[in-house]
């Protein structure tokens, strides 16, 4: 019994250090995962907006010059390491697709909008048209 108090105390600390480490590593995962989630909202404001600013000056250069137009908008295939989805229903929705809750909804300032499919990131572009008073994303 006298000598098994050392293997007892390395024991404990073997167990200390383990769960230090594993404390440590779920701080810093969480922490990850918090500044993770504020960049992405930021960023698919910033998309949005871009998206956005994008299908208005192609309906005023369309109306102007009564032309129909095509534009392509290169965009990100991640944002915040995660693909995301672009749709149109009566409101332009930016969205994570590993979580809804992560982005944004803009207003296009009552543009006349063709419903689309869902558009994917994975493409790393969005075609916008123009003909005839209407705009069309896909």
């Amino acid at each position: 019994m006298k000598g098994q108090y050392l293997t007892i105390e390395y024991v404990l600390f073997f167990a200390i250090g383990i769960a230090l480490v594993v404390g440590i590593y779920t701080t810093f995962n969480s922490i990850n995962a918090g500044i993770r989630e504020d960049s992405g909202i930021v960023q698919f404001e910033k998309l949005g907006e871009s998206i956005r600013g994008s299908i208005v000056k192609i309906y005023e250069y369309g109306i102007i010059t009564d032309s129909t137009i095509e534009y392509k908008l290169k965009i990100p295939t991640k944002i915040s390491g995660g693909m995301y989805l672009i749709k149109y229903d009566n409101l332009l929705n930016v969205n994570s697709t590993e979580n809804y809750k992560i982005g944004t909804t803009l207003d296009v300032y009552n543009i006349n909008i063709r419903p689309s499919n869902i558009i994917y990131s994975t493409k790393g572009e969005i075609n916008i048209k123009y003909n005839e008073g209407w705009v069309e994303l896909s």
